[in-house]
């Protein structure tokens, strides 16, 4: 579990590497990304997308994680959920991150 904390009106933007048991790099090779932030875990609302853009090269298990400034607007709660999965090129599923959102309040608008 990792929580992160948005600044609310700005681009959020974080790089993770993902690492393999033995603490070596995750070769993302033919791997996809999605995330989500809701208000709740039980929530059918999806508040917005994190993109998962897989760093080249891929080998060094590295992703970008973004909310574009427009998309952090839309978080209007304190605090909120957010997991983010890697489907591999066998089609398995992998949560590779978890946690709470901190929301930073916007005051400049």
């Amino acid at each position: 579990k990792y929580d992160i904390t948005i600044n609310q009106g700005a681009t959020f933007g974080i790089t993770v590497t993902i690492k393999q048991k033995n603490g070596l790099p995750l070769d993302l090779t033919g791997y996809t990304g999605r995330g989500q932030i809701r208000e709740t875990l039980e929530s059918p609302v999806v508040v917005t997308d994190i993109e998962v853009d897989i760093t080249n090269p891929r080998k060094n298990g590295q992703i970008l994680l973004k909310v574009s400034a427009d998309q952090t607007k839309k978080l209007d709660f304190l605090y909120g959920v957010y997991d983010v999965k890697l489907t591999t090129p066998r089609n398995e599923i992998l949560c590779v991150g978890e946690g709470k959102v901190i929301v930073d309040r916007e005051v400049t608008k």
